[in-house]
């Protein structure tokens, strides 16, 4: 067997270095880790996706700072935050709105520019913006 043989893990170093080139890592574990012989790829994000949204419904709304959230308020233009992941979106926009802000959400940081120049708010607005991608 392969204990009996003197074999380790890997380490990071070599795991990335054969991911893709050399040794096919990634071809090797999705044959070996398939889903009726499909990529599991898809279905471990999908279920992510669920567990995440769940999540969310489990556990209080986080609190805000009540002098944060008034000076968001008395701010002549336009707020940005990013938040760390999309999934993130709907909780800064319940947390934000429940304190009394106008919040808007720009599908990616890439289209936040036009998004924001095109929104008819005249007031402080605070733009959500999701970091990077899935």
């Amino acid at each position: 067997t392969a204990a009996q043989q003197g074999s380790r893990p890997l380490t990071v170093g070599e795991i990335s270095a054969n991911w893709n080139d050399g040794g096919h890592l990634s071809d090797t574990l999705l044959t070996r880790y398939n889903v009726n012989g499909k990529n599991p790829l898809p279905i471990l994000k999908e279920k992510l996706k669920e567990v995440c949204k769940d999540a969310h419904h489990d556990y209080p709304m986080p609190s805000t700072n009540q002098v944060v959230c008034d000076a968001l308020a008395d701010c002549s233009s336009k707020v940005y935050v990013t938040v760390g992941h999309k999934w993130d979106i709907d909780v800064g926009v319940q947390v934000l709105e429940k304190s009394g802000l106008q919040v808007h959400i720009a599908s990616s940081i890439d289209d936040m520019d036009d998004e924001v120049r095109t929104s008819e708010s005249s007031a402080a607005t605070i733009t959500l913006v999701p970091h990077g991608s899935d």
